[in-house]
């Protein structure tokens, strides 16, 4: 239970004083903590959207407890001018429809969960529960897409950088992102639509080079693409916009 655990939840009350721990056994009897732990509830049954009907929110039961924490996240620190899109996984053994299994995750079972942190620190400015495929997804930018513009919409007009890996890439997403005054850098898979044609395939960048320190570049307008020879269809790196966060406005 938080920092100190102990072997057994009944443990914190025991006489015992190896194992007695008055923080908690001293301000709240054993009886009531698991009556509060049995009836603890944050909505009214009766207004959650039944299962299967439209609108129906897996999260509904806890969704105010949710949305307060992503909002107080936000309100109580203003991130630097570089975040990061990613996702992260929250250990979970519960039986539960939203629990995931990724075995390249250190914690490879779990709820997803997407988050825009802080470059320099790590902090999670905001972050969404990951509740399937179909939930909350814009068709023109896919999955990846629909959840960095969810994640940036704080920071539209001020002139931050999000990186992110090739899951969420995508020429369109750039292009939108920019729109938004975000300025954005990441990894692209090659076969997104949108990627330019000349930098398709390894018989073009052994022509224009061929060994491993060698670099093609794409310019178009706004958006720069470059691809290192070797590379492989997942690692083609970067793709930004061509702008500096001269403006840092906040």
């Amino acid at each position: 239970m938080g920092i100190v655990k102990l072997p057994a939840l009944d443990d914190y009350w025991k006489v015992d004083p190896f194992l007695h721990f008055p923080p908690i056994a001293s301000r709240i009897s054993r009886q009531r903590f698991r009556d509060i732990s049995r009836y603890l509830h944050f909505v009214d049954n009766t207004q959650l959207v039944p299962r299967g009907q439209p609108g129906y929110d897996k999260l509904g039961k806890v969704r105010p407890v949710i949305d307060h924490c992503s909002r107080v996240f936000r309100e109580s620190y203003d991130p630097h001018c570089e975040c990061a899109a990613d996702e992260a996984m929250i250990k979970c053994q519960s039986r539960t429809s939203l629990k995931q299994y990724i075995p390249q995750k250190p914690v490879k079972r779990g709820i997803k969960v997407w988050v825009r942190a802080d470059s320099h620190n790590g902090y999670f400015s905001q972050f969404e529960v990951y509740q399937g495929k179909g939930s909350n997804t814009t068709p023109e930018l896919g999955l990846g897409g629909s959840v960095v513009k969810t994640l940036t919409r704080p920071l539209v007009g001020k002139h931050h950088h999000i990186f992110m890996d090739n899951f969420f890439t995508s020429p369109a997403l750039f292009m939108d992102l920019l729109q938004d005054g975000i300025y954005a850098c990441g990894t692209v898979r090659s076969n997104r639509r949108g990627f330019p044609q000349d930098l398709k395939g390894e018989t073009n960048l052994e022509e224009q080079g061929g060994f491993h320190s060698s670099t093609v570049w794409s310019v178009d307008g706004n958006s720069l693409v470059g691809q290192q020879a070797g590379a492989s269809d997942g690692d083609q790196c970067p793709a930004r916009c061509e702008r500096d966060c001269q403006t840092q406005a906040h």
